[in-house]
């Protein structure tokens, strides 16, 4: 069973660094699927997004889709949120938690399949908004929505394994007008702060059994290698609908193992 728990999470880690994601969304369900008990899937799933995140980094930082400036001014808040959630997470069901991600993955599809983009005024702007110009592009990040924002994503990511990255795209494109390439790369720096929020409020409360966790971790790795080449071949319009229908596969995803194996 090991080895093929191993496979299918390194076939989702070449999906996951697609997008700029960690994969902790689907990670925590499939390692219950597998009979693992909820919560130390949950840590083992922030370790599991912390390596495919790095991993995809490597990638998309040599193709220069990374804002690190931006990633680290978010992520103070996400870290912070997230070493909150993964401290409080035993104190929720683990069946109640399972349905919050999967609505959030879905509210997220559908945010990312509208035409919503933000009013881009170069000129009159406010204290809070950071105009950040970024290779031939500029977007304009509102600051007193994107960190109490990513505050909160963070909380439901150490709640729940997931490091977030599929509501941080959304922000990212929708709120703040970046474009998707980038945001993917920025989301996949954010995603292994948020990660390693997460992981250390968990180990704060919880002993981690590391051994196992470092094996499967090695076939994560390399998925990750694999994923964010594929990126790179289509138009903005085309990764946008394709990150939308690629979360509600795994909002789906999420609900089947809900059903076959609820988590306790």
């Amino acid at each position: 069973m090991f080895f093929v728990l191993a496979g299918i999470l390194g076939l989702g880690a070449v999906g996951f660094s697609m997008h700029g994601q960690g994969g902790g969304v689907l990670y925590t369900p499939l390692q219950v699927l597998f009979g693992v008990e909820f919560h130390e899937a949950v840590v083992r799933s922030q370790w599991f997004t912390i390596v495919t995140s790095l991993s995809a980094v490597l990638v998309f930082r040599k193709a220069r889709k990374v804002d690190w400036r931006l990633a680290l001014v978010l992520e103070s808040a996400g870290f912070a949120g997230a070493f909150v959630g993964g401290y409080c997470s035993r104190l929720f069901p683990a069946f109640a938690l399972t349905v919050l991600l999967a609505a959030l993955v879905v509210g997220a599809g559908f945010v990312m399949l509208g035409e919503f983009r933000p009013p881009v005024d170069l000129v009159k702007k406010k204290p809070w908004h950071w105009m950040r110009r970024f290779g031939a592009v500029e977007y304009r990040v509102n600051l007193a929505w994107g960190l109490p924002l990513a505050f909160l994503i963070g909380v439901t990511g150490g709640l729940t394994g997931a490091a977030g990255g599929f509501l941080k795209i959304p922000m990212m494109v929708r709120l703040f007008g970046m474009p998707i390439d980038i945001a993917f790369g920025t989301s996949a720096f954010m995603v292994s702060l948020t990660a390693a929020g997460g992981l250390t409020g968990h180990a704060a409360a919880w002993s981690i059994d590391w051994l196992e966790m470092f094996a499967l971790s090695v076939f994560v790795a390399i998925g990750a290698q694999i994923g964010p080449h594929l990126t790179f071949r289509r138009t903005q319009q085309q990764m946008s609908r394709r990150f939308a229908c690629y979360l509600f596969l795994i909002a789906a995803a999420v609900i089947v193992t809900l059903w076959v194996q609820p988590p306790v």
